[in-house]
């Protein structure tokens, strides 16, 4: 864009320049239109003044001669003396008559030729203007668009690298994620396996409790049909019943105490037998209770796990979703970047381009150089010609003078007069290849200097453009230099082909 504005400024300082040049023109033409038109005017008077005199001489005439016929009779031909005068007068008179209105019509003419002239000027000032006001309309929508594709470019950098930076903390989160739910899903495995542990214990407790209790339960029997066999009387149905029902009762209910009245051994075994089973029964309770917890707790954990892998899940599906968008973005940069690389490209082919143009030049330069060199020496053998022919001139003319005086003093035989004549028809012949050699060297000449002129003219526009590519070259350079994907070793390869390397 620098260079569009440092293009445009010589551009509006040459039109401005050309304006101000025509608006001059214009004001000497009017200034030569108003000294035309006192001229005219000028002439107009004269012309008229003129006229005028004529009049008053002519009647003057008129009136001397009737009165010289009038008083001393003259005769005949004084009077047609002075109708001849006077005629001539009139003839004089038309003629000034003719010559003034063709002035006239001469200066109308330049008056036209100078309006038509002032109107194409004009014409031509205000095409300059209309074009001088488009380009400025196309420098303006070009630096508008430029900005736009410049503030377009800074937002994508920034939101690509906002994207990567997102990308790299949902990686993280990710990690996080999955490192948290193989974690929860090892405390999980450690938990079941726990539950399995206590599961096993819980049925061995059981196993044991049952075996005990048939144990105890036989024991028992055993030493109450010893009482009674020892006390002589008979159980009674209802403790038969209830001793048989105990039988079939399941661990966890309450075995009935018998109350017995007797002081036996076996009967204090029984009842600590009892109480180490009811021990056993508390121990079972807490052991429920306990499992009861471990059920909740898994039962939480897991609904706690659950509700991790729902969260989790979602958040994957969000980052995937972030992930995607990312994608498209990233394929949106690099086709803008492959757009860019492509028009970097296309400079760079202008570029050899133009560097070939340039080359090109220098060789027609060269070649023009070899010519105008060849030029001089034709030249120099020209003069050396010029030089020879001045001497044969001069040494022609001592010998005619020789031949003049010699004849003068005898007659020149017939061999030598031919001699002679062959001589002066060569020198001549001579004299018209110098000429035409002459002609030759001066169009030589002039067609050398116009293309001297011609390429002069190339070598400063080719210049000129190299200039504007390379300011162009050095602005896509800072352009990737300072941008945030300058490490991407093909951004890497165009800036290192940019700066030569």
């Amino acid at each position: 864009m620098d260079v569009m504005k440092d293009n445009a400024a010589p551009l509006d300082m040459n039109y401005k320049q050309l304006y101000f040049a025509s608006q001059k023109v214009v004001s000497q033409m009017e200034t030569e239109l108003n000294q035309y038109a006192k001229l005219f005017e000028s002439i107009e008077d004269a012309c008229t003044l003129q006229m005028c005199d004529i009049h008053n001489q002519v009647h003057q005439y008129i009136a001397s001669g009737s009165d010289i016929c009038a008083s001393h009779g003259v005769n005949n031909q004084l009077e047609k003396e002075l109708q001849a005068k006077v005629n001539q007068l009139q003839q004089q008179l038309t003629e000034m008559k003719d010559r003034n209105e063709n002035h006239n019509v001469s200066l109308r003419q330049i008056i036209q030729t100078q309006k038509q002239r002032i109107d194409d000027l004009e014409n031509e000032l205000f095409e300059q203007c209309e074009l001088l006001s488009g380009q400025r309309d196309a420098i303006h929508a070009t630096e508008l668009q430029y900005k736009h594709e410049k503030a377009l470019f800074a937002q994508l950098t920034v939101e690509n690298t906002k994207l990567k930076d997102c990308f790299k903390e949902m990686t993280v989160k990710e990690r996080e994620t999955r490192n948290h739910f193989k974690v929860c899903e090892e405390k999980l495995v450690s938990l079941q396996h726990k539950l399995h542990c206590c599961e096993q214990h819980w049925n061995e407790m059981n196993m044991e409790n049952e075996y005990l209790c048939t144990q105890l339960l036989t024991q028992f029997n055993q030493a109450l049909s010893d009482l009674k066999i020892k006390a002589g009387c008979q159980v009674p149905a209802t403790y038969r019943d209830e001793s048989a029902n105990e039988q079939e009762i399941h661990v966890h209910n309450q075995i009935d105490i018998p109350h017995v009245l007797s002081g036996d051994k076996s009967i204090s075994i029984v009842l600590q037998d009892l109480e180490h089973h009811n021990k056993i029964k508390e121990k079972m309770e807490v052991i429920k209770v306990t499992f009861k917890e471990i059920l909740r707790c898994s039962s939480l954990v897991e609904k706690a796990l659950k509700s991790s892998l729902s969260d989790l899940t979602l958040e994957n599906e969000n980052l995937k979703t972030k992930l995607s968008q990312m994608e498209y973005t990233h394929q949106r940069l690099n086709a803008d970047l492959c757009i860019y690389r492509k028009d970097l490209d296309h400079k760079q082919q202008e570029c050899l381009q133009l560097r070939q143009n340039v080359e090109e030049m220098g060789d027609r330069f060269g070649d023009m150089l070899d010519q105008h060199a060849h030029i001089e020496k034709q030249n120099g053998d020209l003069k050396r010609l010029e030089n020879q022919l001045q001497s044969l001139q001069f040494e022609n003319k001592v010998l005619s003078e020789q031949i003049g005086e010699m004849s003068q003093k005898k007659k020149v035989p017939v061999d030598r007069e031919i001699e002679i004549n062959q001589l002066t028809k060569k020198v001549n012949k001579y004299r018209l290849q110098v000429a035409e050699t002459e002609q030759k060297m001066e169009e030589m000449s002039k067609k050398a200097a116009s293309r001297m002129q011609k390429l002069e003219h190339n070598w400063r526009a080719a210049d000129t453009e190299v200039c504007k590519l390379d300011s162009l070259i050095d602005a896509i350079r800072a352009i990737l230099v300072n941008h945030s994907l300058a490490k991407d070793e093909q951004l890497k390869t165009v800036i290192n082909m940019i700066d030569g390397k």
